[in-house]
């Protein structure tokens, strides 16, 4: 607890120099070898994704090892961490997308302060950045860093065995003094509520909107729920919103709306999004909430449905085709054991899905009485 910018700094500075190497060694040393090598670090994961070539993938995983296992914490690259990331929260402090997204998720969320769910403002995080310390960054790392709950995911051309015996190096005798327990997700049925956040001289205003739902992703809802919101502003351009808000009364330059499920806790969440000229605020709203209503009240047809199926169940086949989709499903799905027949299971629910049972299960679900509003812009700019 309350060690979040703590955790976060750790996984950064990884990449920064070990024992042997400093910061611009490893990036000659990774383009010799063609590779790419991303550490991030975020709450209770940490994520390594290496693309590296046939030939060099050996080596590669050896330079991983190193930055992995013998990570140097250089001061000087611990500071100018610090600085940028500093820099970066400043420059969000004025930007209506992150200020709006920013008080939704403050007003959609009771985790408590010291929580690393717990959504921090511009100001706290700037505070919680600049009093971390190095110490407290290596300190962490000895605590926490170890491999007793890693899960490794490969896809490429490569040798199994040789594989897996570099794959251990990596991860054997790692261990830590602090123990991994996850930390359980709870529903929140946050109150609604409508505000509206002045930033001077921008053009653009951002709407964030949304709320939670007491949704888990193996909910027998959830693909009726998936093909709702496909169909009001999942699908894009083909969707309710982007055709209504965007396309017709030209409100907004971009328009969208999504769908979240827990995979272990019932913690999910329905919202929307749109980017447009202050100036439309009223009509932006308006617009939105009559297409809500408009989407319980009668409901989706027959025609959008069978294209929104054929629109979602494409775009699934295609993300199948890309490496990095299916790394980053595959890992998701592992400490679920799960495999990628989880999702056949799921699109065949999809594919059977009626009109009347998805309308159904949006008017049990989605509530527009529960919507928390959030609009950033220059609002006050007519006014002067």
């Amino acid at each position: 607890k309350g060690k979040t910018r703590i955790s976060d700094m750790t996984g950064s500075m990884l990449m920064t120099g070990t024992k042997k190497k400093t910061r611009e060694q490893i990036n000659d040393e990774l383009a010799k070898l063609k590779s790419e090598l991303n550490i991030n670090s975020s709450g209770q994961k940490v994520m390594i994704t290496l693309e590296s070539t046939k030939e060099n993938l050996k080596a590669a995983l050896a330079l991983t090892r190193e930055i992995l296992r013998e990570p140097s914490f250089p001061l000087n690259e611990f500071e100018k961490l610090k600085q940028e990331n500093l820099t970066d929260i400043d420059a969000q402090k004025s930007e209506p997308q992150a200020i709006a997204f920013n008080i939704l998720q403050k007003r959609t969320n009771n985790y408590e302060l010291t929580d690393f769910r717990y959504p921090m403002s511009f100001d706290e995080q700037s505070a919680a950045t600049a009093k971390v310390t190095l110490d407290e960054v290596k300190k962490f790392y000895t605590d926490f860093y170890n491999s007793a709950q890693a899960t490794c995911v490969v896809i490429g051309d490569f040798e199994k065995q040789t594989l897996i015996n570099d794959i251990t190096s990596i991860l054997q005798s790692w261990t830590a003094p602090e123990k991994y327990a996850y930390a359980m997700g709870h529903f929140y049925d946050a109150p609604s509520n409508s505000e509206k956040i002045n930033t001077p001289d921008k053009t653009n205003a951002m709407l964030a909107c949304g709320f939670n739902l007491e949704l888990k992703d193996d909910n027998a809802d959830y693909p009726a729920l998936i093909m709702g919101n496909f169909i009001l502003g999942g699908g894009f351009l083909n969707s309710r919103l982007a055709t209504r808000i965007r396309q017709k009364e030209g409100i907004s330059y971009g328009v969208g709306s999504y769908l979240q499920a827990g995979d272990l806790d019932n913690d999910g969440a329905f919202g929307s999004y749109a980017i447009y000229n202050p100036e439309n605020s009223e009509k932006l709203m308006t617009a939105y909430k009559e297409e809500i209503q408009k989407l319980l009240k009668d409901g989706i047809t027959e025609q959008e449905l069978a294209d929104a199926k054929s629109g979602f169940l494409q775009s699934r086949n295609r993300n199948r085709s890309q490496d990095d989709y299916l790394v980053e499903k595959l890992t998701k799905y592992m400490p679920l054991n799960r495999t990628i027949k989880w999702d056949d299971e799921q699109e065949k629910a999809i594919s059977s899905l009626t009109t009347a049972q998805i309308n159904t299960t949006l008017k049990k679900w989605i509530k527009p009485e529960k919507i928390v509003y959030v609009q950033a812009g220059d609002f006050e700019k007519k006014k002067n």
